[in-house]
């Protein structure tokens, strides 16, 4: 089962009893799971941002230097 904060899953868990009390035996920590998903998604868009960018810049180079070729 699924423990949840504010309907975001926490934690993977077993329930049942432990010394006559009801207990969560948690399983899987789902929370850093998330997160490490998180920034592996804002590694990605960064990298592509930064791809981007880099493209943009070598083309405005490009764009100089056929700029600078021609006479004035």
């Amino acid at each position: 089962m699924e423990a949840r904060v504010d309907n975001v899953p926490v934690f993977d868990c077993t329930y049942g009893t432990s010394g006559g009390q009801y207990a969560l035996k948690i399983e899987r920590v789902l929370a850093t799971e998330i997160a490490e998903a998180a920034t592996e998604k804002n590694t990605l868009e960064a990298l592509l941002a930064k791809n981007a960018e880099e493209k943009k810049q070598r083309e405005l180079g490009k764009q100089t230097e056929h700029t600078s070729d021609q006479p004035e």
